[in-house]
């Protein structure tokens, strides 16, 4: 299975990515924050331009929102 990062702030990390505008609801991710793994879960919404996307994670910490600038990954696969 091939795995896609996504970074939060592109400026930061110069390599090309797709825009969270594309991941679709639904898709599972994995969530790394600070270089800290925090769970998985699914994309549950994406702001229209892209600045933030909510996951709902599995099991009981619900929905959560990140920001572009936030340290996150977003692993998809």
């Amino acid at each position: 299975m091939k795995t896609t990062r996504l970074r939060a702030d592109e400026s930061r990390h110069p390599r090309p990515r797709p825009p969270w505008t594309r991941l679709p609801r639904g898709l599972p991710v994995r969530i790394t924050v600070g270089g800290t793994y925090v769970g998985q879960g699914t994309v549950d919404s994406t702001m229209p331009d892209g600045s933030a996307l909510w996951i709902l994670f599995n099991g009981f910490e619900g929905r959560r929102m990140f920001h572009r600038d936030d340290p996150v990954l977003i692993e998809v696969g």
